[in-house]
């Protein structure tokens, strides 16, 4: 699994742990350009990633061995507002005992990126970064050489402890520089409620100002994931007092014998 960890300015010289599936850790340490490779070998993906410590530390996810996972501010800020809709955060998990349950899945990281890079479209493009709208925050590499995604990286301003960020374009249009705001509002799940992330996002042109929100479902609660094994427990309970109905009826088995089922 190899990337790039960078805030802006490369993060060079530092260890990125990665723990894959059943919590087993492998360690690297970034070059001086944030580039980093560790080694899989004898691992299950799927893999999260940190670098950094504290309030500073930078989060990452890569589905498979032989990936991508870049570490930046918008992988955090990904990886966090999943969480915290899961009624926990990504350093509790990071530091926890992992599982394959521990993971988004594909589909649900897919829709919490996608508003994330629509809000990012015309600063990706100011840098001149090639198919913006098919940008990965996680998976795209990228150099941190202060041009690209890397100059996004430099104009972005993280805050609310990772569940927002400020971005602005830093070159004049005839109406005036380009800046977006963009906050997550996490809602945990609960009972038969949904985990979601509301994605608010303000974008100001000069005088003009637009303003948007999407609400992306990303999970199940504790509470329906209960639920959800009871009912497939109950599902396969059914099937063996068939199967058992049938073995033990065999050819006399009549319409009124299976009515119930």
């Amino acid at each position: 699994v190899s990337g790039t960890a960078a805030t802006g300015a490369p993060v060079a010289g530092v260890t990125v742990t990665l723990r894959d599936s059943v919590g087993r850790n492998q360690t690297a340490t970034t070059a001086g350009d944030g580039s980093f490779q560790v080694n899989v070998t004898g691992l299950t993906a799927p893999f999260l990633l940190s670098v950094g410590s504290g309030g500073q530390a930078l989060y990452s996810l890569a589905s498979q061995s032989g990936g991508t996972a870049n570490l930046t501010p918008y992988t955090s800020v990904v990886l966090q507002s999943y969480y915290k809709a899961q009624g926990t955060d990504v350093a509790t998990v990071f530091g926890g005992t992992l599982s394959s349950a521990s993971f988004p899945n594909a589909q649900q990281l897919a829709l919490l990126i996608a508003p994330i890079v629509t809000a990012l479209q015309p600063y990706l493009s100011n840098a001149s970064v090639t198919q913006p709208s098919q940008f990965n925050l996680f998976s795209t590499a990228f150099t941190a050489n202060h041009t690209g995604f890397d100059r996004v990286l430099d104009r972005t301003v993280v805050s609310g402890g990772l569940l927002g960020f400020t971005v602005d374009s830093g070159s004049g249009s005839t109406a005036g520089a380009i800046s977006s705001t963009v906050t997550l509002a996490v809602t945990a799940g609960g009972g038969s409620a949904l985990a979601a992330v509301a994605v608010n996002t303000r974008t100001t042109n000069g005088s003009a100002t637009s303003s948007s929100q999407q609400t992306v479902p990303v999970g199940i609660s504790g509470t329906q994931q209960s639920d959800l094994a009871a009912a497939q427990s109950g599902v396969m309970a059914l099937f063996q007092n068939l199967q058992q109905l049938i073995v033990s009826k065999g050819a006399s088995i009549a319409a009124g014998d299976v009515m119930p089922y």
